[in-house]
């Protein structure tokens, strides 16, 4: 095996990987609303919504062009 890149996990990930499992908050919940806070801060908009794929984030997009579209 060729090793690409050696990730580092320490406790805190640990533990928050743990915590999700524990009370099933990996699709929804406070730390994924956090994370969405954060990011849309980090980039400077009012709002982020995270998706479970590639193909979920291509379809919200679709609609959100949609609604754009037909409120012109």
């Amino acid at each position: 095996m060729i090793k690409v890149a050696q990730p580092f996990v320490g406790n805190d990930e640990v533990n928050a990987g743990k915590e999700m499992l524990l009370f099933g908050s990996y699709v929804s919940g406070k730390r994924v609303r956090e994370f969405e806070e954060k990011f849309a801060a980090c980039h400077g908009t009012k709002y982020e919504v995270g998706g479970n794929s590639g193909t979920a984030a291509l379809h919200v997009g679709l609609a959100l062009l949609e609604t754009a579209w037909r409120m012109k």
